[in-house]
């Protein structure tokens, strides 16, 4: 509707890729919750739900991407910078709650299985690779498909990156700090749920 909005106001339809980037990012949360009810309602169906994992880490860094998405904003003198600024948070918004959303439903799946400590590790590996992902997507332009459609070349960019981390220096620095921030809010998202029931009077 804010895409929508900005067209009628300005004709010009900016950000429609906005659309279609957040329409990828539900796809992880959408997989994460059938991979959660069926953890719950048929535990015995392993195969199935570690092939909706592998789904999920597939297209989970297509979430917080929404966040890189930022670079599309172009200065102006007037209120519509603003507008555009505040309509690519609400889709950056968007992306990290679904995101944070999936990774903790796969959590809970991994936790119920092998225990909390592990299902932690699971969460930060999670966000690990993602981090990684996204600046495969941003910055070499590598889609989730492309797992299937072009998996040689992708992986001779990935080993190249990890081969000659000194001349890469800049990479891991840019997926690190990522990793970092979004293990952070992630945290913070998980933690205060349960400090407010703590709160509640009994």
């Amino acid at each position: 509707m804010l895409v929508i909005a900005r067209w009628y106001r300005t004709e010009v339809l900016d950000y429609r890729f906005m659309v279609w980037n957040l329409f990828l990012a539900w796809i992880p949360f959408v997989v994460a919750y059938i991979a959660y009810r069926l953890h719950r309602v048929q535990p015995r169906r392993s195969l199935l739900i570690a092939g909706c994992a592998l789904i999920w880490l597939l297209f989970l860094p297509n979430a917080p991407y929404l966040l890189t998405d930022l670079i599309h904003l172009r200065y102006r003198a007037d209120a519509l910078m603003w507008y555009d600024l505040m309509l690519l948070l609400w889709f950056a918004w968007t992306g990290f709650m679904l995101g944070f959303g999936s990774i903790y439903l796969m959590q809970q799946i991994v936790a119920d299985s092998f225990g909390r400590i592990i299902g932690w590790l699971f969460a930060i590996s999670s966000i690990s690779m993602t981090s990684f992902g996204v600046y495969l997507g941003r910055f070499l332009r590598w889609n989730s498909w492309d797992v299937l459609r072009n998996p040689v070349a992708l992986l001779a960019d990935v080993y190249h990156l990890f081969r000659h981390p000194i001349a890469n220096v800049h990479t891991h620095i840019y997926w690190s700090l990522l990793a970092v921030l979004l293990i952070f809010v992630y945290v913070i998202f998980t933690t205060l749920p349960s400090l407010r029931q703590e709160q509640q009077p009994r």
